[in-house]
């Protein structure tokens, strides 16, 4: 969609709903009688999502997903955070395929992070596991990209207990 204010010389190219497939070099061409201008935009398109566990029963497993995918290489880290404060992880990173590392992290508090690098899918994925959910578990999850993707999700612990 291209946008206009009627008293301004200013154009706008306005694209809603972004996707992947909208990544490249745009032109904007301004011509008058005078002269003809070009300018060129790289847009960049990156994709982040979480998917789990939205609601869980006290004492069972909280199970996220992150992905997030760049335009030529993956972001280069992810980071977990539980209501703002980043989950600290002592990591233990491998190689498991040609292009493929997977880093596994372990915290004291009962959560498991790990995290896979495909440099052919472009992707980073961490899945985020807490062992034995209480109800202070429930909050906002949000994970980030080391270029500042970030995506958060709601997590509902159940205690479920019956109330007379």
């Amino acid at each position: 969609m291209l946008e206009h204010d009627p008293g301004s010389q200013h154009w706008n190219l306005l694209i809603k709903r972004v996707r992947l497939q909208d990544a490249g070099v745009y032109e904007c061409q301004v011509s008058s009688k005078l002269r003809h201008l070009r300018h060129h935009v790289l847009l960049e398109v990156h994709a982040i999502q979480i998917s789990g566990s939205a609601a869980v029963d006290k004492d069972d497993r909280i199970y996220l997903i992150c992905n997030a995918t760049g335009l030529e290489y993956p972001p280069e880290d992810l980071d977990w955070f539980f209501e703002g404060i980043k989950l600290a992880t002592n990591a233990d990173e491998k190689r498991i395929g040609q292009d493929v590392w997977k880093e596994t992290s372990w915290s004291e508090a009962q959560f498991k992070c790990e995290k896979f690098v495909s440099l052919t899918d472009k992707t980073i994925v961490s899945i985020l596991e807490i062992r034995d959910a209480q109800l202070d578990h429930s909050g906002i999850y949000t994970c980030r990209t080391s270029n500042l993707l970030v995506k958060s999700t709601q997590v509902t612990v159940l205690s479920g207990e019956f109330r007379s």
